[in-house]
């Protein structure tokens, strides 16, 4: 497996991040010469839709060995059968010029879905969990920067695809609670579900927690949307949700998600204790050399983000960060997967105590 996260579409990225830095007309003609689509949103017909009945429109199936299986050999795996199933919404994959939203054949996404974010992000899951991950026909990363021109569009058709997938993991579980849970793109449609399909509905009683972790959600406008869920404030809450973004001391990008929720991944708690490196159970880096190692970062929420302190081990050494200095949005499962992993089972117990 690619060291998960370094290497997706790094030379890219690090040109959106100048970008967004800079804006300068320089800058932006350059990104959109690399991965801007060469036609309108309106005048390309997109990729066909999706048959969620079928398996192979999944990354993860329960019944199926995929990523998400992983298990880092210094954690305890689960071979039970769960009482629990987790539906998850991968992150962007997808930097095409070729069009405004990936085919679910697309080869080059859909191996960094298979071999970086499954094993990477959804497989912290699969100790409380059945997971399911659809494939979707997601909004290419340009997307976000022409919301006006043909981005929004994008995102509303892969969103479409994700309330079609989640109609089918409703059927497949039957009557099971389930967790929600996605990064970045991922996040930002999870946002949508939990405001669409599961406040004041009688799903929001079967929903455990939803992580939409690394998407800017705004705490007023979504509790004036869905008010029947809150933000986590400890660790065995359920019917919450709970999210980050990951920065260290000089990120270079401090602007950009003013007033987000920040729930610690330390301490699950929506405050600013700060929590120390050694209480860190373990941070994930997938690679030639996976490993697990433990007390590599503290956290600490600063208003709208997550203050990542000093790497304390080499564990992400020659790590090429794509989206600018100290920005650690590629590792907002990576460095808090030990803990993620752990309190999704806690949840899951505390809700079946219930």
């Amino acid at each position: 497996m690619k060291k998960w996260g370094i290497r997706i579409g790094t030379v890219l990225l690090v040109l959106v991040i100048l970008g967004f830095v800079f804006k300068g007309k320089i800058v932006y003609a350059l990104i959109k010469s690399n991965i801007a689509p060469t036609q309108s949103f309106a005048s390309i017909s997109p990729p066909p839709t999706p048959d969620y009945t079928a398996d192979i429109s999944w990354a993860a199936l329960p019944q199926n060995q995929e990523g998400s299986d992983f298990t880092p050999k210094e954690l305890t795996a689960n071979d039970t059968q769960h009482d629990a199933a987790v539906f998850f919404i991968h992150p962007t994959t997808y930097y095409s010029k070729s069009g405004w939203n990936a085919p679910l054949g697309s080869n080059e996404a859909n191996t960094r879905i298979d071999d970086l974010v499954m094993p990477a992000q959804a497989s912290a899951f699969n100790l409380c969990c059945d997971i399911y991950a659809p494939y979707y026909r997601q909004a290419t990363l340009w997307s976000y920067w022409v919301r006006k021109d043909g981005g929004q569009d994008a995102l509303d058709l892969a969103y479409g695809d994700v309330e079609r997938a989640f109609d089918e993991f409703l059927k497949r579980i039957g009557s099971q609670p389930f967790i929600l849970a996605g990064h970045s793109q991922g996040a930002h449609h999870l946002e949508t579900l939990l405001i669409n399909r599961i406040s004041g509905t009688d799903l929001q009683g079967r929903m455990i927690a939803a992580y939409p972790v690394g998407g800017s959600i705004n705490p007023v406008s979504f509790a004036n949307r869905a008010p029947d869920i809150p933000v986590c404030e400890v660790a065995t809450q359920i019917g919450c949700f709970a999210t980050w973004n990951s920065r260290g001391a000089k990120s270079e990008i401090w602007d950009d998600m003013p007033g987000a929720v920040c729930v610690n991944p330390l301490s699950w708690a929506a405050d600013d204790t700060p929590v120390k490196a050694e209480q860190n159970p373990g941070s994930l880096a997938i690679g030639e050399q996976t490993r697990l190692d433990t007390g590599v970062t503290s956290a600490q929420c600063l208003d709208d983000r997550l203050l990542v302190g000093e790497f304390q081990t080499d564990i992400y050494e020659g790590l090429k960060l794509s989206w600018g200095k100290d920005n650690y949005h590629v590792l907002d499962y990576g460095l808090f997967y030990a803990s993620i992993r752990q309190n999704a089972a806690d949840r899951v117990q505390a809700y079946t105590a219930e």
